[in-house]
């Protein structure tokens, strides 16, 4: 639990105080790291039982794929070049800013899935994150961004 005094903190040359941040910032990452864990060893074994199966267009069905050394592989060259393209930025204005993450993650949903691509698209950020921290860690955004390679695995995955 954060103390309720201000954490004086010098950055930039000027003194401002604010509550840290770090330990929370650590204990959503494990948490996400946890949930995405969870969910991936309960499909798979869900998969395995033969429980859950939904076909969704000819051979596709919504399954965690076999992870082998090449699906792993390709998963990390994707996740890094998605950090890397992450720190890249196009600043637009003083808000707006364009990045190119979401080609590595599309990828990530088009070569392995909507369970990889959910992986891919919350690592991504969170590896992202931790490269070059923008501002808070927001949890919110981590989901969005793994859903966007889930949406991609599920429409483009075939």
């Amino acid at each position: 639990m954060a103390s309720l005094l201000p954490n004086y903190n010098v950055a930039y040359g000027k003194i401002s105080a604010g509550h840290s941040s770090d330990s929370m910032c650590i204990i959503s990452t494990l948490c996400l790291l946890y949930l995405i864990s969870v969910v991936f060893h309960a499909a798979s074994a869900a998969t395995e039982k033969h429980d859950i199966i939904v076909p969704l267009k000819g051979n596709c069905m919504l399954r965690p794929p076999k992870i082998n050394v090449q699906t792993l592989t390709i998963s990390a060259m994707l996740i890094a070049l998605g950090v890397v393209l992450s720190v890249l930025i196009i600043p637009l204005s003083n808000i707006t800013v364009i990045t190119l993450t979401g080609l590595p993650i599309a990828v990530g949903g088009y070569l392995f899935g909507p369970w990889m691509g959910f992986i891919i698209g919350a690592l991504i950020d969170v590896c992202g994150f931790l490269a070059a921290p923008r501002g808070q860690f927001f949890p919110g955004f981590t989901l969005s961004t793994a859903l966007m390679g889930m949406i991609y695995g599920l429409f483009l995955y075939c």
